[in-house]
């Protein structure tokens, strides 16, 4: 039981212990505690092969070796009913303490805590231990630990730092160790440090962590100076910062690489706030292939300068960086290609595969340039675009200086499925979007359109202009559209049939929505509905002037407008009737007939439609004659989406009109058979 080690190391270490005494576990004594107890500072224990099921607090410096058979390991697990800190290393008498070749399973309380003694923790496998507090790897608590080829993973805590917490006046060193799939129930999935700790990690790789608030990989708040150098922080998720979160908190990075990280919010590869950031100018990172709702890459509120290698694109636009005016750039490569000028949006797959328009509209977004002397155009299809929360890039962000434009608002609709938000726009400037229809979009605030700041400014280039904003939810405010610190101008917009719990169709925290007087600029905000206050409008902090073309009311009341005294309004007409192209919008169940491509049409051709309700659908082809040439299809569809291909082999070169019909629909569509 006394081949613990090599014979070659063994040797080696009994060299350098010639006045030490040396206890063996299981031969000597039972338990490592009662060897921990018996020894004196300075001597050893070795512990054999096997699992032990204890827990222990070391006060004194001592070399405590597990088994080096990667085969035959020393495991250490909780007692039955244990729920404190499995292994303890408490005061400065532990300092230097040795703690090597262990694996430490399955515990409940926590597996090491640092308590004010800094040991050598080296070679240890932390997996699957939890705690109810900070740490479920490693807690350090006013401590300096050196962290040495651990392995931590699928620990996890209700705390911060899933893996490990850095806390109080705390310093540790964690070498060339490898932090996976633990996870956190607030910050901090691999590490986190608050207080007045510090860290530096090197040589490391901290993949796959997760947590629920900020910082997936790393999270830092209030501490010292920390330092990462030469590690992989890749794959991790947090709601913000998915890779590394700092919170009033310092860090300087040096030869990392943050990639392919993702947060549900805010910033997949870093999220900065009232933080100290540094990028190492001379070992530069590499930042790139991250994603998030908002701002992929990186989100500052203070000033910083990113010494990059690698970045997603080599100009970065406000859609991978915000807030991009405090952050300055130098970046050596870029790892997409990106596009100024006019850009457009196919149609459909074969489209953009036959003629490079980009397939998605969250593709042309990503690959756009533009900035204050090169603004850009992104050109939508006449087509219904169908959004998936989380998918394909919806909620859709337009960057700075970029128009975002649909054929026109009858033809070019946004349609959320009442499952996704529309737009969620932050931190822009010179941004249009303009000529479409926004449908069914649901969010927590702005259905249709939430428009934020993170500063109050007096910028109005952000112009929303021929639009209908119809039938979008919000489960706080502005079913239609939200503004926060945000101002922008409306021309021609019409926001109707909107609801949410307060501002069924417009809500405004500290912005300015200006509504256009000008010659065709006739706003519309008709029949919305707010679970409680402002039916069309709400503005609880904010005096807003309103002009309108059409409001629901003449003379409107706390009902419509809350709170009324916010409110200058001019009212020009009372709203009524809608138009032809709005009441097509707002219906619920309307056959819909996209243009079948390709036209003219050669051996195939493809017909997608979208159904209002499950029944019979019957696709005819008739001549210019109105003579039947042709059933295309005919059969039971459910309600959705449907795509078919026909095959019009039969038919001569020349004009058709293509009718689909069900129930007490019809639509029909024009092609040209040439081949």
């Amino acid at each position: 039981m006394r081949a613990f080690l090599t014979p070659a190391f063994l040797v080696l270490w009994l060299l350098s212990q010639v006045n030490a005494k040396i206890i063996f576990v299981p031969t000597d004594v039972q338990s490592i505690q009662e060897a921990v107890d018996a020894a004196s500072t300075g001597d050893t224990v070795l512990v054999g092969t096997g699992d032990f099921q204890e827990s222990l607090l070391i006060q004194k410096r001592l070399v405590i070796f597990g088994s080096t058979d990667g085969v035959h390991p020393t495991t250490i697990k909780t007692q039955n009913g244990h729920t404190d800190r499995l292994i303890i290393f408490s005061g400065s008498g532990a300092d230097s303490c040795e703690f090597r070749y262990f694996s430490i399973e399955n515990a409940t309380g926590g597996a090491i805590l640092c308590d004010g003694a800094s040991p050598l923790l080296s070679s240890l496998l932390l997996s699957d231990n939890s705690s109810a507090k900070d740490g479920g790897g490693i807690l350090c608590r006013d401590a300096s630990p050196i962290i040495r080829n651990v392995h931590l993973e699928g620990n996890q805590s209700l705390g911060e730092g899933g893996a490990i917490a850095i806390t109080g006046n705390s310093n540790p060193r964690i070498e060339n160790c490898t932090i996976t799939e633990n996870s956190s129930s607030t910050n901090g999935g691999g590490v986190s440090c608050t207080g007045d700790g510090q860290f530096r990690i090197i040589d490391s790789t901290i993949e796959n962590n997760h947590a629920a608030g900020k910082g997936g990989g790393i999270y830092v708040s209030g501490n010292k100076n920390s330092m990462v150098n030469n590690t992989t922080i890749s794959t991790n998720t947090a709601a913000s910062g998915g890779g590394v979160a700092l919170q009033n908190g310092s860090i300087e990075l040096i030869n990392n690489d943050i990639i392919k990280n993702a947060a549900t919010e805010y910033a997949g590869g870093i999220f900065c706030r009232e933080s100290s950031l540094v990028f190492d100018s001379r070992n530069r990172n590499n930042i790139f292939d991250n994603s998030a709702k908002i701002f992929k890459d990186i989100f500052t509120n203070v000033i910083l300068t990113a010494h990059l290698d690698t970045f997603t694109v080599a100009q970065p636009t406000s859609y991978y960086a915000s807030i991009l005016s405090m952050i300055n750039f130098d970046i050596t490569h870029g790892k997409k290609r990106q596009f100024g000028g006019e850009l457009h949006v196919a149609a459909t797959p074969a489209e953009a595969k036959n003629t490079g328009k980009f397939e998605t509209i969250d593709a042309a977004l990503a690959s756009v340039y533009a900035d204050t002397g090169n603004p850009a155009i992104i050109h939508l299809p006449a087509k219904r675009f169908l959004a998936a929360e989380n998918k394909n890039g919806w909620p859709l962000f337009v960057p700075d200086h970029v128009t975002l434009r649909g054929v026109s608002a009858g033809v070019t609709i946004l349609d959320g499925n009442n499952q996704s938000p529309l737009f969620r726009l932050e931190n822009i400037e010179g941004v249009q979007i303009s000529d479409m229809t926004l449908t069914k979009g649901s969010a927590d605030d702005g259905g249709g359109i939430c428009f934020k700041n993170t500063f109050a400014s007096n910028d109005i280039s952000v112009l929303f202009q021929n639009l209908i904003i119809t039938k979008n939810s919000a489960q706080s405010q502005g079913g239609g559209v939200y503004l926060e610190k945000a101002n922008a101008r409306f021309e021609n917009v019409t926001i109707r049939n909107n609801k949410a719990h307060d501002g069924g169709g417009l809500a405004n925290e500290l912005g300015v929505p200006f509504f256009s007087r000008e010659q065709g600029g006739k706003n519309v905000i008709c029949n919305n509905f707010a679970i409680q206050n402002g039916q069309d409008l709400y503005s609880p902090i904010t005096y807003m002037n309103v002009y309108l073309h059409y409001f629901t009311v003449p003379l409107p009341t706390e009902r419509e407008a809350y709170p009324l005294k916010n409110f200058v309004m001019i009212i020009e007409n009372q709203c009524t009737n809608v138009t032809s192209v709005e009441q097509t919008l707002l219906s619920n169940d309307n056959l819909i007939f996209y243009p079948i491509y390709p036209n003219p049409i050669g051996s195939t051709a493809t017909i997608e439609f979208i159904q209002p309700e499950n029944g019979i659908t019957e696709i005819q082809a008739f001549n210019i004659l109105g003579q039947t040439v042709a059933c295309v299809f005919k059969g039971h569809r459910k309600k959705g989406l449907h795509k078919l291909t026909w095959h019009p082999k039969n038919l001569e070169n020349g004009v058709y009109f293509i009718q689909i019909s069900m129930g007490g629909h019809t639509q029909i569509r024009r092609c040209i058979k040439l081949q």
